[in-house]
């Protein structure tokens, strides 16, 4: 526990003693957070404490819940330690109180009671000016220097107003400026403010009047007052005045020079002095203050408005007298610069004058010009100027626009998105704007309803129509063909005002409705669209909710407290009775099951035919259950804004997905059981795998809350009716089911396309090569050529042969179409980390990186080397698109190499650690490249010279390649986002962050125009520029028969071991199987010898608490067999280490893990599989101790579900704890 963990803790435990001994209240402070006071004798109405949210520098900022009036307020109390402060506190409260302004937080409450004094006022959400400043800086989240000048003249307003009831703040920062969901700007903790005696204050406006202030004029000897010489507010924010303790000089310029630090901020992204000061130690800091201004503004950015510059400087003058005489003038500036006018602070003058009145007037400055006759030259040099600055000032609105349309998107907000795309001038628009405005509506088609609001939706059974329900239009069912949009039916149930859950029946298309009518009741329905039968089956006096029939044809229909079952046309009406308003229903496929969901959360399975309860499941919140579906034997339940995939059988909850931003209306499962759709009111359509529980896809386009949704027939395609009256298609997913299927454990680390870009080629760290098919993304082979890892692959044209560099120190080539061994060309001194090919000769250049590090040149005809270029710990290499020079990146510098002339163009120390990948533009200009810091550089190829500098990812950038002409760079980093950038000026344009694991390199295709991305979790992300299609969608017959030979495959595997064995099996006969051998045998084939595959099993076997003594075996046998192949694979020592220890072999175990445990902290420290085999290294050594903070540790960590990694955190916790517990030793 920290120690601001322990300080927060007695706290609490001080304060709880300080309440039982005042008030007798009830109060358990054992569990340091968690603890709860009770206000409940001392509040006018009760508060209930839920959480700590902020601190000052003297008191608490809590999080209350008045229960009276059912609202969050937030509560300020004082610190034990700043007990003596009571008076700050009442003063506090008594300023808030007459200060009556929108940028000042108002109070509530106020109670006086010596030390426990505290008050209550509004509870405000969303973030302080602290946390925006870095995204300004950064351009993200729709933030920009303009809107960061909005909320520094908020803070401005709201202290003008301040200074005229003559209160001075005296510690503003930006902690202190909090900025609301909805934009609105608050100036909080005014716990040092101070009343000054008038002369202050506008003689216009009342002055606040407080005890302090009396007493401070009264020239008391109150303990209340502060003396002279104390330090009052935050070092880097402190005025000279301040930091000087020269109390009697503090006035409205203190503030004024607060604000201008705010500036300082937000045109340098840090604070004064924080620069200058590495240790930020306060006295050296206080120290810094005294002896002069900080380093200036123009030097940490030159690119900075000159304008701005100046308000800063005036505003942070060292003299008060220096400085602005009020807020008032501060903000008079500021909104200057924002309107192009002229800013006081900068030039005045006619001449100023006139140059901004020309800024804000083109068109009649330029008419003026005419008149007065300008001479030719200057009107000529004028008019370039003014054009340029026109398209400046038009691109600085596209960069802006385009950034917030990423942010809207990001956000759901589709219809701002749209609104945001449509505004930006056409001649800035690329990649950024084509992707943002296909993923603001990534529907197939839109099918007109004539509804104000589309309730619900359906397929009939010919997969053609759709049936869709709802209200406010001519009628309440329509049923339409989903291509032509051709209405073939059409219904309006007497007194009904709106539809609400439709439900098909499989045997005679009949539709069952649930409808509200005109009096408010609610009412279950059927018509049949082919012959027009029209009948009510049962009404009640409240809503109806819910309506499914199972595949068996069994109806179910909640009915308030109570459900309806049908089981067939003859069978009599079944009613189950229920505790609470029933809110979900659902019949299993076989109809022998039907599921409850109420409205406090309790999930029941009874049986049709006995009502026997099945298996009841309790949510844990009590959320409000919106809708139910079975899969097989699981129930899947959407509560709130999540879904729970529950087994029916145990009632267990297997998995959660927190799903969706708001109330998750309506969930479809795809009939092969393999997919699962969800549509919320967060206005999306998202599509998961069932089995491994990850997201697919988010579907937009909705500008209304999504309430109903349907897969068709064949699984192909997904409808979705929203409350905005459109009804949507969209893509089934199919394929990336199957694309999950072939996903693996390893890191995708190199990417590569042919020139045509119809061919996709892959490498990961466990050795595999994959060529996919670009367009339908269906893998085509799958190889291993290499005994480790390979780290780098490029497409040889003239060659016609995929080139490899590998972790065991060799380049090779080979056909990816044939089933030939790779041909090896020859060796580094130490392992391969990059490779290029030649456009268009049979010639390929490799990197080997160390001291002696070298670049080698090789002719893929002959297959040897021709040309070796010493290079120190070279990393990267890159063939130009001319083929004429060769970009050679390393651990020291950059360099450009002149093939032809065999010498050096350039080379230079780049300033920002190892270059570890390098693109060129398409036309060969320009180079980019990136390195171990947060920064990517583009040169010129001719000269060397930066262009432009690239910052803004978080932590290291890993990958980086240029888009489409190269107008565009794309740059991928370990924190898990992927930037655009405009290449030509450095600015930021959009920012992807929906990746479910981390980053390891990125290249851009031509010929599909899309991004594709490699992650550490083993899957191909493809971020795409075109509309979507259908084109890869599979039917879900295939589909099921695929994933299911595909599962077969890797069954067998895990029990034979080897491709060879399986078939071997297959053909004797010992092997049963349950899908089509053809189709087994064909991903056999794909998947190769797998060594991931081996680790994969051997995890699950140990995860297994069932496992035989043969299954270990099993185990054992992959494990030696992984070690052999490649001996300095952590992972792999890591996993037979583990299965000697299960095995009891300790000796054996310790050699292993220990070794597996060193190489892990060198390479991959941190991840969750490093730290499980760092736990099993200090149990196999017997440091408990350790072993158990360890186990802590890793059940903490979050691991995505696919990654692979359940499995090995299972096996190693479980066997630690057998150790820990002394079952063990």
């Amino acid at each position: 526990m920290s120690s601001d963990d322990d300080s927060k803790s007695a706290w609490l435990d001080q304060l709880a003693r300080r309440l039982r001994q005042q008030y007798g209240l009830s109060f358990d402070a054992s569990h340091g957070q968690e603890a709860r006071p009770a206000f409940e004798r001392r509040a006018k109405r009760p508060l209930r404490v839920e959480q700590e949210i902020g601190r000052g520098g003297m008191g608490t900022i809590l999080e209350v819940w008045d229960d009276e009036l059912g609202r969050s307020l937030a509560l300020k109390t004082l610190r034990p330690e700043h007990a003596a402060s009571t008076s700050r506190l009442v003063e506090e409260a008594q300023i808030l109180s007459q200060l009556d302004h929108p940028g000042v937080v108002p109070i509530h409450e106020f109670s006086s009671a010596g030390p426990d004094s505290y008050f209550t006022m509004r509870r405000i959400r969303g973030r302080d000016l602290a946390a925006i400043l870095p995204l300004i800086r950064a351009g993200e989240d729709g933030w920009s220097l303009t809107r960061g000048l909005g909320v520094i003249i908020a803070v401005c307003d709201t202290m003008d107003y301040a200074h005229s009831r003559g209160v001075v703040h005296r510690d503003l920062k930006p902690a202190n400026v909090m900025i609301g969901e909805f934009g609105e700007v608050y100036v909080v903790d005014w716990g040092l403010a101070k009343v000054l005696d008038g002369n202050g204050a506008d003689s216009e406006s009342p002055t606040v009047v407080t005890e302090r202030a009396d007493l401070a004029r009264s020239g008391s000897s109150s303990p209340f007052l502060t003396h002279d010489g104390d330090l009052i507010g935050t070092i880097c924010f402190m005025s000279p005045e301040q930091a000087a303790g020269r109390l009697e000089d503090l006035g409205p310029r203190t503030d004024i020079y607060a604000v201008g630090t705010m500036l300082y901020g937000l045109l340098t992204g840090g604070a004064p002095y924080e620069r200058e000061v590495t240790s930020l130690d306060r006295q050296a800091l206080l120290d810094r203050l005294r002896d002069g201004p900080p380093e200036s503004v123009e030097r940490i950015d030159p690119r900075a408005p000159s304008e701005l510059i100046a308000i800063c400087e005036k505003a942070m003058a060292r003299a008060p007298e220096q400085r602005y005489e009020s807020m008032r003038m501060l903000a008079d500036d500021l909104r200057a610069y924002l309107d192009g006018r002229v800013v006081r602070a900068h030039r005045t003058g006619a001449w100023a004058e006139l140059r901004k009145w020309v800024s804000r007037n083109r068109i009649a400055a330029a008419s003026l010009s005419v008149l007065l006759g300008v001479a030719t030259i200057g009107s000529l040099a004028f008019a370039r100027v003014q054009a340029r600055a026109r398209v400046d000032l038009l691109h600085e609105n596209y960069v802006a626009n385009v950034r917030a349309a990423s942010s809207a998107r990001e956000a759901d907000e589709v219809a701002s998105a749209r609104q945001l795309l449509e505004s930006c001038d056409p001649q800035f628009r690329g990649f950024e704007y084509d992707y943002l405005w296909n993923e603001c509506d990534t529907s197939l088609a839109s099918i007109p309803t004539r509804m104000k609001r589309a309730m619900d939706v359906a397929w009939l059974r010919d997969g053609e129509r759709v049936v869709v329900a709802g209200g406010g239009g001519a009628s309440q069912i329509r049923v339409v063909h989903s291509v032509t949009g051709v209405e073939s039916a059409h219904f309006r149930p007497e007194g009904v005002v709106e539809v609400q859950r439709i439900a098909i029946h499989p045997a005679d298309g009949t539709i069952y409705f649930a409808a509200t009518t005109k009096g408010g009741h609610g009412a279950i329905q059927k018509w049949n669209p082919e012959t027009g039968d029209h009948e009510v089956i049962a009404t009640v006096p409240e809503r109806v909710y819910d309506i499914h029939i199972g595949e068996s044809g069994v109806v179910a229909a909640t009915l308030g407290r109570k459900i309806i079952l049908i089981s067939g046309p003859d069978s009599p009406l079944k009613t189950v009775y229920t505790r609470a308003t029933a809110t979900a229903v659902a019949v299993s496929a076989d109809g022998s099951r039907v599921a409850i969901g109420n409205c406090y959360g309790l999930i029941l399975v009874r049986d049709v035919a006995t009502h026997e309860l099945l298996m009841a499941y309790q949510e844990t919140s009590s959320a409000f259950v919106f809708r139910l579906r079975f899969a097989e034997n699981r129930l899947i339940a959407s509560c709130q804004s999540s879904i729970h995939i529950l087994d029916v059988a145990s009632g267990a909850l297997e998995r959660t997905l927190f799903a969706h931003r708001d109330q998750v209306y309506g969930l479809a499962i795809s009939p092969e059981g393999t997919r699962l759709a969800s549509c919320s009111l967060d206005k999306t359509v998202r599509l998961w795998d069932l089995e491994r529980g990850t997201l697919l896809r988010t579907e937009r386009g909705h500008d209304g809350g999504v309430r109903g949704v349907a897969f068709t027939p064949d699984g192909r395609q997904i409808v979705s009716s929203s409350s905005d009256g459109t009804v949507r298609l969209w893509r089934g997913g199919s394929d990336l089911i199957l694309a999950q299927e072939l996903v693996h454990a390893s890191s995708v680390i190199a990417i590569t396309s042919d020139r045509s870009g119809r061919l996709v080629a892959t490498a990961d760290r466990a050795g595999r090569v994959r060529v996919i098919d670009a367009r339908s993304r269906r893998l085509i082979r799958e190889r291993i050529y290499h005994g480790g890892k390979v780290n780098d692959l490029a497409w040889s044209e003239p060659a016609g042969r995929l080139v490899t560099g590998a972790a065991d120190h060799r380049v090779a080539i080979f056909d990816p179409f044939s089933d030939g061994p790779a041909e090896f060309l020859g060796e580094h001194p130490t392992a391969v980390l990059g490779v290029s090919a030649h456009p268009h000769l049979p010639l390929a250049a490799s990197v080997s990186g160390t001291q002696n590090g070298e670049v080698g040149i090789w002719d893929l005809s002959s297959k040897t080397r021709t040309q070796t270029i010493p290079f120190p710990l070279a990393l990267c290499v890159e063939f130009s698109p001319d083929g004429r020079t060769l970009a050679i990146g390393g651990g020291n510098a950059v360099a450009l190499w002149q093939l032809d002339e065999s010498r050096e163009l350039w080379n230079e120390s780049d300033g920002m650690g190892a270059a570890y990948r390098v693109s060129y533009s398409p036309d060969g200009r320009t180079v980019a490249f990136n390195g171990r810091e947060r920064l990517v550089r583009t040169r010129d190829v001719a000269s060397g010279r930066i262009l432009a500098e690239f910052q803004g990812h978080e932590v290291r950038v890993v990958g980086v390649d240029h888009v489409r002409d190269g107008s565009r760079l794309v740059t991928g980093s370990d924190d898990r986002t992927l930037r655009f950038w405009d290449s030509g000026l450095g600015k930021l344009l959009m920012v992807y962050r929906e990746f479910g694991g981390g980053i390891e390199t990125v290249h851009y295709n031509t010929a599909t125009d899309e991004v594709i991305v490699g992650g550490d979790d083993g899957r191909l992300s493809f971020l795409s520029a075109s509309p979507p299609s259908v084109e890869r969608e599979i039917p879900s017959d295939e589909l099921r028969a695929q994933v299911t030979a595909h599962r077969e495959a890797r069954r067998l595997l895990g029990e034979h071991g080897t491709i060879r064995d399986v078939l071997a099996a297959l053909d004797s006969g010992r092997a049963a199987i349950e899908a089509d051998p053809e189709l087994v045998r064909e991903r056999l084939e794909l998947l190769g010898e797998d060594p991931e595959w081996r680790l994969e099993c051997a995890w699950d076997i140990l995860a297994d608490p069932d496992a035989t003594p043969e299954d270990l075996e099993r185990a054992s046998r992959f494990g030696n067999d992984l070690v052999e192949l490649s001996p300095d694979n952590w992972k792999y020592r890591f996993v037979r280490g583990a299965v000697h220890l299960y095995s009891g072999r300790s000796s054996e175990a310790r050699i292993d893990l220990d070794i597996a445990g060193d190489i892990a902290r060198q390479r991959d420290e941190g991840v969750p599989t490093a730290l499980a085999a760092y736990l099993l290294q200090m149990v196999v050594r017997g440091e408990y101790v350790g072993a158990l903070r360890m186990r802590v540790e890793l059940v903490r960590r979050p691991v995505h579900p696919a990654s692979g990694e359940v499995p090995i955190i299972r096996a190693t916790t479980r066997l630690a704890d057998e150790f820990l517990m002394g079952r063990r030793r």
